[in-house]
């Protein structure tokens, strides 16, 4: 396990009703890829990922992301959306993912 934090901003706000998911992705010749981890959006658009319990981590290994949408109340309209620009790599000790998207990159998504 790895520990990963960072923020979600979105045409440069914070946003703070969802959460991020890393799904991770199975090595070559395996079948399983072991389980997905989260992490809630706070105020700040900050999170912190969880697998097992509250705040341990994720998988080392490759991951897809997306973030997934709680509120309909919201200028955004999506109930999840992978992040634009690919997988990530999650490695031993402390990493950090910031999400910079745009609403663009949001409706080129949905279409």
């Amino acid at each position: 396990m790895a520990s990963v934090v960072g923020t979600v901003v979105i045409e440069g706000q914070p946003f703070t009703t969802g959460k991020v998911m890393f799904f991770p992705i199975a090595p070559e010749g395996e079948t399983e890829a072991g389980r997905p981890a989260y992490g809630r959006l706070d105020k700040e658009g900050k999170f912190t990922m969880s697998t097992h319990s509250k705040n341990d981590g994720v998988l080392v290994g490759n991951h897809r992301v997306m973030i997934f949408h709680s509120k309909d109340s919201s200028p955004y309209n999506f109930s999840r959306f992978p992040i634009p620009d690919g997988n990530r790599s999650v490695v031993e000790g402390e990493n950090i993912f910031n999400f910079d998207i745009t609403t663009e990159q949001i409706k080129s998504y949905k279409k």
